[in-house]
C-alpha cells in the first residue's frame, strides 16, 4: 500500500491542541519517537497512550504534499473546534469558517477531495463547506448524503492493557443468552420532556433536521432494561446506577469515577453480550468499549451511522435491533444467539475485539483510510 499524499494548511490551526489526531503526528514529526505510551498509569493522560501506536506509524501512511499531486486535502482542525465546542448553542470561528471555506475551494478547483473531521456530540450538524467529505461521530443516516462517513470513537483505553489481569477470553455458551448492562438508568422527568419541544424547534430551525430529544437515551434505555428484564428467554445481568458518573470533568469526582471503573467492565466481561445503545446524542462510547473487551453489542439501532460498512459485516458479532422494533428486542437476542453454536459464539466475540482493533483504534482506522479515499474519490 502506497502512502496517501495529504495536502493541508498548517495556517489553519491556532494551537496544537487544535489539531485532529490524524494529523498531528504529520505536523509534529517528532511523535513518532515519542515515549508519551510507555507509562502504565491509566488515569495520566490515557489517550496518549491508546494513539502512541499511531504516532509511530503516521509517516509510514501519509505524507504532506502539495497541492496538485495530492490525493487528499484534509482540514488539520476537527470541526468541533471550528463550531466553538459541542454544547447546543456555540458560537463558530467565523474568520476560521471562512479560511477552511477558501481551502475548499482551492481543492475543489484543482479536482482534489476536502476531507473534515466532526467528533463532536453535535457532528449530526450540517457543516457550511460545500462538496467536503465529512467524518462524524454522531450522525443520522436517513438525513445524511453519500460524503457523510460514520467514525468511530476512539477510546481513552485499550482495556485488556488498562486490566492486564482480568480475563477477556470468550464467555461460553449457555442455553439463554444472558445480557449485561451496567449505568445510569431513571424514568425521564416531566421538566426533560418539555425541553424536549424548544431543543427540536431550536435544532431544525438551526440546520432543518429533525432531530429527536436528547432524552430519547434515557427513555429507550430503561425500556430495553425493562423488557429484557421481563423476558422468559433472557438471562441479565443489570447494575442500575442512580447518577450519572462516566463523562463527569469534575477534577473532584474523577477519582470517584475511576471507582466505577473496574465494576463497568466486569459487567461487560461476564456475559457474552451487553446492551448498547445512543445517549443524549446519537452515538455511544459504550458501543466501542464492548468491542474493545471482545463481547458483543445488542445494538438498538437509532438511525446511527456505523462506521465501515462497506468493509465490514458486523451482523456476525451484532445484534443489531432497529428502534421500530424495539419491544421485540428479546426475540432478536434469543434468535441470534440459537443461530450460533458454542464456537461460533466464540467466534463472533473474538471478531468484535479484531474489528476494534482493525478499525476503531487510531492506528487501525489510519491503516484503512485509504478505502475511504478510494470510495471518496470514485465519487
Amino acid at each position: 500500500m502506497s502512502r496517501i499524499r495529504i495536502y493541508s494548511d498548517a495556517s489553519l490551526r491556532d494551537s496544537g491542541e487544535n489539531v485532529h489526531w490524524l494529523m498531528r503526528p504529520l505536523f509534529e514529526p517528532g511523535l513518532r519517537d515519542s515515549s508519551e505510551d510507555q507509562s502504565a498509569d491509566y488515569s495520566v493522560r490515557p489517550f496518549r497512550k491508546i494513539v502512541a501506536p499511531y504516532n509511530r506509524i503516521a509517516h509510514e501512511l501519509f505524507e504532506l504534499t502539495d497541492l496538485e499531486d495530492c490525493d487528499l486535502a484534509v482540514v488539520p482542525v476537527d470541526w468541533e473546534h471550528v463550531r466553538g465546542g459541542s454544547r447546543l448553542v456555540a458560537s463558530p470561528d467565523r474568520e476560521l469558517v471562512s479560511a477552511i471555506q477558501n481551502f475548499s475551494e482551492r481543492a475543489a478547483q484543482a479536482g482534489k477531495p476536502v476531507l473534515i473531521f466532526f467528533s463532536s456530540s453535535m457532528s449530526h450538524e450540517p457543516v457550511p463547506i460545500r462538496g467536503a467529505h465529512v467524518f462524524r461521530h454522531a450522525m443520522y443516516r436517513s438525513q445524511s448524503t453519500a460524503r457523510d462517513w460514520a467514525m468511530p470513537i476512539v477510546i481513552a483505553r485499550d482495556i485488556r492493557q488498562e486490566f492486564p489481569d482480568a480475563s477477556f477470553a470468550p464467555v461460553e455458551r449457555s442455553d439463554r443468552p444472558r445480557v449485561s448492562f451496567c449505568g445510569f438508568v431513571r424514568s425521564t422527568r416531566m421538566s426533560e420532556k418539555l425541553k424536549s419541544i424548544p431543543y427540536r424547534a431550536y435544532t431544525y430551525a438551526k440546520s432543518s433536521m429533525s432531530i429527536p430529544s436528547p432524552y430519547i437515551g434515557l427513555e429507550l434505555r430503561k425500556r430495553c432494561l425493562s423488557l429484557l428484564q421481563d423476558s422468559p428467554l433472557i438471562d441479565t445481568d443489570f447494575i442500575a446506577q442512580k447518577k450519572g458518573v462516566y463523562l463527569t470533568r469534575d477534577k473532584a469526582r474523577l477519582s470517584k469515577r475511576e471507582s466505577f471503573r473496574w465494576p463497568f467492565v466486569k459487567n461487560i466481561l461476564d456475559s457474552p453480550y451487553h446492551l448498547s445503545l445512543r445517549g443524549s446524542s446519537n452515538h455511544s462510547f459504550r458501543h466501542w468499549e464492548i468491542l474493545c473487551c471482545g463481547r458483543i453489542p445488542l445494538y438498538i439501532d437509532t438511525d446511527c451511522g456505523i462506521p465501515a460498512t462497506e468493509f465490514v459485516d458486523w451482523s456476525r458479532f451484532m445484534v443489531v435491533v432497529p428502534e421500530g422494533d424495539v419491544e421485540r428486542v428479546a426475540e432478536f437476542l434469543d434468535g441470534f444467539h440459537h443461530r450460533c453454536s458454542g464456537p461460533d459464539l466464540a467466534d463472533a466475540q473474538e471478531s468484535a475485539r479484531a474489528a476494534w482493533e482493525q478499525w476503531c483504534t487510531p492506528h487501525g482506522f489510519a491503516s484503512n483510510l485509504h478505502k475511504y479515499v478510494e470510495n471518496m474519490t470514485a465519487s
